[in-house]
């Protein structure tokens, strides 16, 4: 029993020293986690930091998505424009490209030698080559010639009949009988 006490005392005694330098221990552990309240508060303060940044991002990629929205707007109202523009200009050049062409072709028609002899109204032009494709043709030349002559022949008459009765016209029985 002697011996039981004696391991007894010292485990006891043990026991309290260890238990001494656990306490020690937990202590200055404790004593350093004092020190964690400062670094705890800098970390909410960046955790509520990221927070606000990500809030800005959100708010400025919403920003950015309008801007986008609005820029491809514009880019195929763009694009319709130069459509149209490009159409417009190919219509155009058409039509004028046309004309040139027909203006080169009379050019030539104007300036090549002539076939036609005597007096007519086509006299200088080269309409040998319209005569098969134009139909009467001959018969336009003659009734601009024969408008021509009669008209000079009815002047030369009004002239010749000088103070003499003329005839009377039926035109004017109209205003007689009104």
């Amino acid at each position: 029993m002697k011996e039981l006490a004696n391991m007894t005392r010292k485990l006891n005694d043990d026991f309290k020293v260890e238990t001494e330098e656990v306490v020690a221990d937990i202590t200055t552990q404790l004593n350093q986690f004092e020190n964690f309240d400062e670094q705890q508060k800098r970390i909410e303060d960046l955790a509520s930091r990221v927070q606000a940044g990500r809030q800005r991002i959100k708010t400025l990629g919403s920003r950015v998505d309008l801007v986008q929205n609005r820029v491809t707007g514009w880019e195929l109202s763009e694009k319709e424009w130069k459509d149209k523009t490009r159409k417009r200009l190919r219509i155009m050049w058409t039509v004028m490209f046309v004309f040139l062409f027909i203006f080169v072709g009379m050019m030539i028609f104007q300036y090549s030698p002539a076939k036609t002899q005597g007096p007519s109204p086509f006299k200088g032009l080269n309409t040998s080559g319209l005569l098969g494709k134009v139909p009467d043709i001959n018969l336009l030349e003659n009734e601009t010639w024969t408008l021509k002559r009669k008209t000079e022949d009815r002047l030369e008459k009004l002239r010749n009949a000088g103070q003499g009765r003329l005839e009377e016209d039926p035109r004017l029985r109209i205003f007689d009988e009104l």
